[in-house]
């Protein structure tokens, strides 16, 4: 309450005219004497007024006091004694509720509405006796009949207490609404009910005789309905109402209680009344602490984050938290009648630990969920879940994960298998080609024979070789195009023609028509369709038939290569162009190769900003594979380029070899001899410069990996030395385009990748210009 202004004298005024008006009601029921009676509502109201405005409203209840007795009966100094013991009563059970009871919350917990029972005797004993003993001195009291008085008092004061400061307070304090409409007529059916039940036991509708009976506790069952389904509030107004009626029927001498003299009657009514009182305000603290219990669980369990479920002994939905409700859609009113889980069988098994579950969403999805259950003393069961979609999909990704690595580990033995056959293929050709040349005079037909599978061999070796370093340089991004316009015709007649002369049995076809030209490195142009030719050859029988087409189709070139051979299955086809992918693998595979031609082929092409596909009908139906280039127009008249040519005045040259390997270099030392040249040899790096530097010859041909002094250096100190007229050729396994920049950089003149082409040293060497000191030998 406000401590000044309006508002508090406001209030003050208020409760000192409630307060007279109740004790005027209150005395109307005086038998035993004009100042006691057993109904006393103005105590309970002090009560209330201090719990709920503080303990500055006693002025007001003071004066009510004083005027109700001033007005009554008895003097000024009796009135003004009896006013004390009021305002003393209200002050001291405000104090003592609020010590031990909880104050204005007295009647939330079932405890302490049995303390507030308590608290409120000691004040209602001062308020008696006080007033009792004010009476007995001025006279106004025999001294007889001081004892009827006292517990009439006593009597009025406690039943006022219990019954109307609860009803005071609780509707001063929880102004929560009934509900919907049907709690509104549940609301009507219950003070139907209590006034019905009341009339009955106490008021005018009892039939004759039926008031003698002790039915009172008939009053019971509506009571505990008000207190158990709507609350403390509405207990306390159903307790008023029933005490009453009850006060009206005992007073017209029906009811239970009637048959009594009237001051007793009324003082066992009241008793009756506050024992009403006290029950239903017990049971209303429980089911409200019950409640706010529940409310409580549901919010921890609301913060959790998991799911959460309760059920009854007969599987019916008690309480479901948020996270349950955010991944399902499923509320506890939407649920009941719904098996979400075939709880009844799950909760019969009773397994132990978490058990997976397949639980149906509101809006009809499915979603893992894994489950554990507990069951309490009282055959209820608890829930707790937790969603394993997430858990499930990693473990699923780390399933494949882990057969994709399996996989690519089978792929990675079996390339491996295959690449020890395929190399052990032709070096097996090649040791026994030696050993027919070692066992067979030098003109043997066999001889020749075997020469001539040895070079085949080879050139089967350095194109695996060719073939896995191209890969590597593609999935490592280090190759780079040399673009030029380049006619995409010509170079597939090309290629038609190489592969003809090669020897093959199947019928090879090229048809074009006019040029068509696109955006290419001619090199890399070349493999694409050598490498295409090749697996078509490869898998086309001897009687077979493949034909290359070029045309155009809007903006683009369209390469095709179409054979009649195997074909390829369907469950192939989508991984054709993978790496060390093919159609068969393993000891009874009738073709050679690695499996990387088509990947090699489909990374060029998509270096020239092009796409591959293929198309096969399946097993025996041939296959076709088309690239598609973006197209460009035609160059103009290129300016002829002068072809190269083998000197006329060519002369014998003093060559220095360079070379650690003892069998390489006796080969190279064998060509160049045959072809007429001096030849001098040097087998480490030192000894190889300082026979460069004094026997001043006219070609060095250098291997870069060299122990001792490195090929590099070599190079830079012949060019230090001035002798800027001398051939020199780097001979090496490396030849990428950086390791031809840094021979370049180091002064060579030529970049030869092993094994070499015995055409292209003799070129250079028949190309280069001699020193005219020696030009004559």
């Amino acid at each position: 309450m406000s401590t000044s202004g309006p508002t508090r004298w406001g209030w003050l005024a208020a409760v000192t005219v409630v307060y007279v008006a109740a004790g005027k009601l209150g005395l109307h029921f005086a038998f035993v004497h004009a100042s006691a009676t057993a109904v006393w509502p103005p105590t309970g109201i002090g009560l209330a007024a201090l719990l709920l405005l503080g303990p500055r409203v006693w002025p007001a209840i003071a004066v009510g006091a004083f005027l109700v007795n001033v007005t009554t009966a008895g003097s000024v100094a009796t009135s003004l004694a009896i006013a004390t013991g009021n305002t003393l009563e209200a002050l001291i059970g405000a104090r003592l509720v609020e010590r031990v009871a909880g104050g204005r919350h007295a009647f939330d917990r079932a405890r302490h509405v049995f303390s507030f029972g308590v608290a409120i005797v000691p004040s209602v004993l001062v308020s008696a006796t006080i007033g009792v003993g004010s009476l007995a001195l001025a006279g106004f009291a025999a001294r007889a009949r001081l004892p009827a008085i006292w517990a009439t008092w006593t009597l009025g004061d406690l039943t006022g207490a219990l019954i109307f400061a609860p009803l005071l307070i609780l509707w001063a304090t929880d102004r929560r609404p009934p509900g919907g409409r049907e709690r509104w007529i549940e609301l009507a059916a219950l003070t139907l009910a209590v006034i019905v039940l009341a009339q009955v036991i106490f008021g005018e509708w009892s039939s004759v005789g039926l008031g003698r009976y002790p039915l009172a506790f008939l009053s019971i069952p509506p009571l505990l309905w008000a207190a158990l389904r709507f609350g403390r509030r509405e207990a306390a107004t159903a307790v008023v109402l029933l005490t009453g009626i009850a006060l009206r029927g005992t007073l017209r001498g029906s009811g239970p209680f009637s048959g009594l003299p009237p001051t007793e009657s009324l003082m066992v009514t009241q008793a009756f009344a506050a024992t009403m009182a006290l029950m239903a305000l017990v049971v209303a603290a429980l089911a409200s602490s019950r409640e706010r219990e529940a409310t409580r669980l549901q919010a921890i369990i609301d913060r959790i984050p998991v799911m959460i479920t309760m059920y009854r002994p007969d599987a019916r939905v008690v309480r479901l938290n948020h996270e349950f409700e955010r991944l399902t859609g499923w509320s506890a009113g939407a649920v009941h009648g719904v098996d979400l889980m075939r709880v009844r069988a799950y909760m019969d098994s009773l397994p132990e630990g978490w058990q997976d579950i397949a639980l149906t969403t509101k809006d009809g999805r499915v979603i893992e969920t894994s489950w554990s259950n507990v069951r309490l003393p009282d055959d209820t069961r608890i829930g707790i879940g937790l969603d394993v979609s997430e858990r499930r999909r990693v473990e699923s990704e780390r399933e494949r994960a882990r057969a994709e690595a399996e996989a690519a580990s089978r792929t990675k033995d079996e390339f491996f298998a295959m690449l020890g056959h395929e190399l052990r293929n032709p070096l097996g050709a090649i040791s026994t080609a030696l050993h027919v040349i070692e066992i067979c005079g030098p003109l043997d037909e066999r001889s020749v024979e075997a020469r001539a599978i040895i070079g085949r061999q080879v050139r089967h070796l350095v194109r695996l070789v060719d073939d896995l370093l191209d890969v590597t340089r593609l999935t490592t991004g280090k190759i780079t195009l040399t673009l030029k316009p380049v006619d995409l015709t010509a170079v597939a007649r090309r290629a038609v023609a190489a592969a003809a002369a090669a020897g093959s049995a199947r019928a090879i076809e090229c048809r074009t028509q006019e040029p068509v030209w696109i955006e290419a490195d001619e090199t890399r142009l070349e493999q694409i369709l050598a490498n295409l030719l090749s697996n078509a050859l490869k898998f086309t029988p001897s009687d077979g038939r493949v034909v290359v087409s070029v045309t155009t189709d809007g903006a683009h070139a369209v390469l095709s290569v179409e054979d009649n051979g195997v074909g390829i299955p369907a469950d192939l086809q989508p991984r054709v162009f993978d790496l060390f992918v093919q159609g068969q693998s393993g000891l009874h595979r009738r073709e050679p190769g690695l499996g990387v031609g088509l990947t090699l082929v489909k990374r060029l092409v998509e270096l020239h900003h092009g796409r591959i596909e293929v198309a096969s009908e399946g097993l025996g139906r041939g296959s076709v594979f088309t690239a598609h280039f973006p197209a460009v127009e035609p160059p103009g008249a290129a300016p002829p380029t002068e072809p190269t040519v083998v000197r006329a005045d060519a002369r014998r040259c003093r060559v220095v070899v360079i070379e650690d390997n003892d069998d390489a270099r006796q080969m190279l030392r064998h060509l160049l001899e045959r072809s007429g040249h001096e030849v001098h040899e040097a087998a480490e790096g030192f000894s190889g410069l300082e026979r460069a530097l004094t026997l001043a010859p006219d070609a060095v041909v250098v291997d870069i990996g060299l122990p001792g002094l490195d090929g590099y250096a070599i190079a830079r100190q012949l060019r230090a030395a001035g002798r800027p007229g001398v051939l020199l050729v780097a001979v090496t396994g490396y030849g990428q385009p950086a390791d031809r920049l840094r021979s370049s950089a180091a002064g060579f003149d030529a970049h030869l990748t092993k094994p070499i082409d015995p055409r292209a040293l003799e070129a250079l060497l028949a190309n280069h210009p001699l020193d005219r000191g020696r030009a004559g030998r």
